[in-house]
């Protein structure tokens, strides 16, 4: 019997550690949520040969990873589909969000998994150098201080300037993307200032 009562209690201390544990809102971490967009409006004129309009700059990502500066890469699949890239209407498309740990992070990479142009009304391939293999890699700053706060990273490709075509190589896009908006620490690593 006194073996009983001393599972019972100990079960119960268990279980009362676990709820303490699992509403302890004090974490080490921020949510983040990466958000990309057109750098510019889209000109009138567009690299294409005679047999069409470019009506569409199509992308998609199956990953992305972020560098922490002393804990390594975090990577996540993103859901986002596929994008376009000349469309307005639809960005900016949010890529993703996840919990990742506080502090400084210096590099975001870029898995494309799909990516083509869309040439009157033709669907072509579009060649995007190392999209599909080590990915797009973007060497830049942010911090994240906010216990629990929501972070957001805001980031723009300006595709159509950087789209090229020739009759060897077809379409190819050179990686340009610029980070608008991202957040950053104080000194004291206290208080996140970020965009969206």
């Amino acid at each position: 019997m006194t073996r009983n009562k001393s599972l019972v209690l100990a079960t119960a201390a268990f279980a009362s550690a676990l709820t303490l544990a699992c509403d302890d809102t004090d974490t080490d971490d921020a949510e983040v949520r990466i958000w990309m967009d057109i750098a510019a409006d889209v000109p009138v004129a567009n690299p294409t040969p005679d047999d069409g309009d470019l009506n569409g700059i199509l992308i998609a990502f199956d990953t992305i990873s972020v560098h922490h500066t002393e804990r390594g890469w975090f990577e996540r699949s993103t859901s986002a589909g596929l994008m376009d890239l000349m469309n307005p209407r639809i960005l900016p498309v949010m890529l993703s969000s996840w919990r990742l740990p506080l502090g400084s992070y210096d590099e975001i990479r870029f898995h494309v998994y799909r990516a083509g142009v869309i040439v009157g009304d033709m669907y072509l391939p579009l060649e995007i150098p190392s999209g599909d293999t080590s990915g797009l890699k973007i060497h830049t700053s942010f911090c994240l201080a906010g216990r629990g706060d929501l972070e957001s990273l805001e980031l723009a490709w300006d595709a159509v300037e950087n789209l090229h075509y020739d009759e060897q190589r077809g379409y190819w896009l050179s990686p340009s993307i610029t980070v608008w908006s991202a957040p950053t620490c104080t000194d004291d690593m206290t208080t996140p200032e970020s965009g969206r």
